[in-house]
């Protein structure tokens, strides 16, 4: 069953994290945060990956398709790398957050643009992707700041 109390009372350790999962709660703040990183980071996935299949039928040639994924892999790599410093800075829902919006509106924009399938419009609209996926470093950095480590990781 869901939680239908608005505060349900999550055991916490002496920092103040979660010391048990229920994926079915969404007992704030833990659990409400739990299922908003999941849910940013499935997006991001989603938008990343689903292009690559649409390949042909946007016309793209194979040189294209190529460039397009090493565009993306480049832009995923480099934001992540920046990603733990602004996580740190500016904590990581503000990053996630900040990160997602940029990112969307970008890729809608881009993807309006992009259907006339053009080359260019095709590596930028997978840039954004791949700059999307930089949430997964904000999520695992939120995530181990919200639940102890016997819960997000190997710990004791």
């Amino acid at each position: 069953m869901i939680d239908q109390d608005p505060n349900p009372i999550m055991p916490v350790d002496s920092e103040d994290r979660a010391m048990e999962l229920r994926p079915l709660s969404f007992a704030v703040p833990h659990m409400r945060a739990f299922h908003l990183a999941w849910l940013s980071l499935f997006s991001c996935f989603f938008s990343a990956f689903s292009v690559p299949p649409l390949l042909p039928v946007l016309g793209a040639n194979p040189s294209t398709g190529v460039t397009s994924g090493v565009v993306s892999l480049s832009a995923t790599f480099v934001v992540r790398l920046v990603m733990g410093p602004l996580c740190d800075l500016l904590g990581p829902r503000l990053s996630t957050t900040i990160l997602s919006l940029v990112t969307g509106v970008m890729s809608i924009v881009l993807a309006l643009l992009g259907a006339s399938a053009s080359h260019n419009g095709l590596i930028l609209l997978r840039l954004m992707s791949g700059l999307s996926l930089g949430t997964f470093v904000a999520n695992q950095y939120w995530m181990s700041s919200m639940f102890s480590p016997s819960v997000v990781g190997l710990g004791a």
